[in-house]
């Protein structure tokens, strides 16, 4: 309207301000009705928010009701909107939906801010969110973090939004971010996504955007952040480096697993040198495919753990978790989430009518009831070894058998007798050894209960050749107690290396009441006895607690007690 409203005849303008004034009032009718200022989570109505400022600002002054509209907008923007994260800037609804999300929502606020003294991006959310992709999400990253559609790498439109938060702040951080994502060319006879996006015109300027903003690497930047709004924590060992950077996503969030969440509290994923080691599983056809509700949502796709087969339900914000610590000391990360309400959910009604139409297995009881599910990671950002450790501690209501559970994107090797697994992806390697407090075993399969859908317009005769290549089989590990117990725990070590060296030596560690590891000159000692924490005392580790960690930092002996 800006630019060729005033080469149009009197005729087409006329025709243009009733359309846009019907559809204006169409969507402002739809905000109140849902009363999105004060519920601002309904997920579409975020980005047709952005839809009608940049309609308010364009038609101010023409159209009486576009002064309606912008202060409707105004007002969501400048108090609870986004709603999916607070000041720390994350994005609960994961990496994808962030990115198209915010290139939506900056593209109003660019406007405003060209045009008004009002700068929406003041927010401190708008400030810290570029941090969010730079450590969930950074350039090198084979895939995403939590959430839908996060199994691909960085995409342009991340990169668009991050030039335009690089610019927005003059940020170098965020500029190596954005200039180091790689989006492959088209094919000379491929549409390209501007063609039918609908910011085609926002992408215009943002093509143009500037680009004088000298990169900077991260390595200055501390290499673990908790984003508290979402419940999300990032560990790396050498944040910007994608030769040698070893990193690990944590989950346990207060959204549960509402709009786009999976059930996947208490969680990892973890990768090393620019491969995926351990995945988030499963493929997002479209919202609510039978695919999508009864595998990439559900519980068992995930690195988590089962009771009785039980997971948590998918569309349920009640099915949530917290952190409950973040601790940092020189290289070493410990944090610790709590998970036991979201076990106690029942699934929806919609998810049994697919579960009763596409799979045979029962639906498991929500007996016995989980009473506490705390899982801590310690992570240790060696240059020369970095590794991770999971200890978990489980206490339910009655007897159950206990699913610990891995997912990758090839086949794992396994000795049960060991406890041993390996993962392996291009030069990549993780070594796993793997304790319990009760006897289990191994069990491994790939593909899916439920495959992956195509879109029925392709579903022809070559539709399983296509679905092989854009869903590609993944592999699923499940570590299973074989005698049921009340109460249990896993303690797991997870060391990354490359295809050309040796299998790192991992020694097994034991007294009465505490069980361990030694990894590289770093020990881990984990209480053993009843309960969740007591009087650890191993090979010269002690202390009252969960983990007692004795590292190197700078040369010197370091130890820490995570109480």
């Amino acid at each position: 309207w800006d630019w060729i409203g005033d080469r149009l005849s009197p005729v087409e303008r006329a025709k243009v301000l009733e359309v846009i004034t019907e559809r204006g009032n169409q969507v402002l009718r739809l905000l109140e009705k849902q009363d999105f200022l004060s519920h601002p989570f309904s997920n579409h109505e975020g980005r047709v928010l952005a839809f009608l400022g940049l309609a308010g600002l364009s038609f101010l002054g023409d159209l009486p009701d576009a002064e309606k509209w912008l202060d409707y907008v105004l007002r969501c923007y400048l108090t609870s909107y986004p709603a999916w994260g607070g000041d720390e800037g994350g994005w609960a609804q994961g990496t994808s939906y962030w990115s198209s999300y915010l290139y939506w929502l900056t593209t109003f606020a660019e406007a405003l801010r060209g045009v008004t003294d009002v700068d929406i991006l003041r927010r401190p959310f708008y400030r810290n969110t570029g941090y969010f992709a730079v450590y969930m999400y950074p350039p090198y990253a084979p895939r995403g973090a939590f959430g839908d559609g996060t199994y691909t790498p960085p995409s342009e439109t991340a990169r668009m939004l991050l030039e335009f938060l690089a610019a927005s702040f003059r940020d170098p951080v965020l500029s190596w971010q954005a200039r180091s994502i790689r989006v492959a060319p088209d094919p000379p006879e491929a549409r390209r996504w501007r063609e039918w996006f609908m910011e085609d015109v926002a992408s215009v300027w943002r093509a143009s955007a500037p680009a004088d903003i000298p990169p900077q690497l991260p390595t200055a930047l501390d290499g673990a952040r908790h984003f508290a709004d979402i419940g999300w924590v990032a560990m790396h060992s050498a944040l910007g480096d994608p030769k040698e950077d070893v990193w690990t996503l944590f989950k346990s969030s207060r959204f549960g697993a509402f709009s786009h969440s999976h059930a996947d509290q208490n969680t990892f994923q973890l990768n090393a040198y620019g491969r995926a080691l351990l995945i988030d599983s499963g493929y997002y056809p479209w919202y609510g495919s039978p695919h999508d509700e009864l595998w990439t949502r559900q519980t068992r796709a995930h690195n988590g753990i089962l009771v009785n087969g039980r997971g948590q339900p998918p569309f349920d914000w009640a099915a949530d978790g917290s952190i409950e610590r973040f601790e940092r000391h020189g290289p070493l990360t410990i944090v610790r989430g709590q998970a036991a309400r979201a076990y106690n959910r029942p699934q929806s009604a919609g998810v049994l009518r697919l579960w009763a139409q596409h799979l045979k297995e029962p639906v498991p009881p929500l007996d016995p009831k989980v009473e506490t599910f705390e899982r801590t990671l310690a992570f240790t950002a060696s240059r020369e070894r970095p590794f991770l450790l999971v200890y978990d501690h489980l206490r339910v209501s009655a007897l159950a058998t206990f699913d610990w559970l891995l997912h990758a994107l090839n086949r794992m090797e396994t000795d049960a007798r060991a406890g041993s697994v390996l993962v392996r992806d291009g030069d990549a390697r993780l070594a796993v050894r793997l304790i319990s407090t009760a006897p289990y075993e191994f069990s491994q399969r790939t593909g899916f209960p439920v495959p992956p859908e195509l879109p029925a317009n392709t579903a022809y005769l070559t539709a399983e050749k296509e679905r092989q290549a854009r869903f590609p089989d993944q592999w699923h590990l499940a570590a299973r107690t074989q005698a049921p117990a009340s109460e249990i725990k896993f303690l797991a070590v997870m060391v990354p290396y490359r295809a050309t060296e040796s299998e790192p030596v991992i020694a097994p560690l034991q007294s009465a009441r505490a069980r361990g590891f030694r990894v590289a000159g770093t020990e881990v000692a984990a209480w053993w006895g009843t309960g969740n924490r007591g009087a650890i005392s191993l090979e010269g580790l002690s202390g009252s607690g969960r983990l007692v960690i004795k590292f190197a930092e700078q040369g010197q002996a370091r130890t820490v007690i995570s109480e």
